[in-house]
């Protein structure tokens, strides 16, 4: 009679064991789900922040060339490519990227 108590005694064993492992499993999942989470809303965020500094841009251009939201979009394109081959424009740009800029004439608004 001891062999049937030992299979019952590893069969035991086995259900603790896949019990376990089921557990494990579901913990992996959530976290698994967490991070999906987390990474979704970095996304978002970034999302967010570009759409935002895309939008306080586009106001300053406005600002900047009064009547340019008035500018067909193809004509719009055609003024920013020209506006980049105007003398003095790149190296303006370069400055600006190296943070190098003087201050602007007029002061700030």
């Amino acid at each position: 009679m001891t062999e049937p108590k030992k299979s019952l005694e590893d069969l035991e064993r086995l259900r603790r064991e896949l019990d376990e492992a089921l557990r494990e499993r579901e913990v992996a999942l959530r976290r698994l789900n967490r991070d999906e989470n987390r990474l979704r809303n970095a996304l978002k965020k970034q999302d967010a922040a570009r759409t935002h500094r895309l939008i306080v841009e586009g106001a300053e251009l406005e600002y900047v060339f009064d009547g340019i939201e008035d500018l067909p979009q193809d004509e719009f394109w055609k003024f920013m490519r020209t506006l980049k081959t105007v003398p003095g424009v790149s190296e303006l740009y370069s400055k600006a990227k190296a943070g190098d800029l003087p201050p602007a004439e007029g002061g700030e608004d």
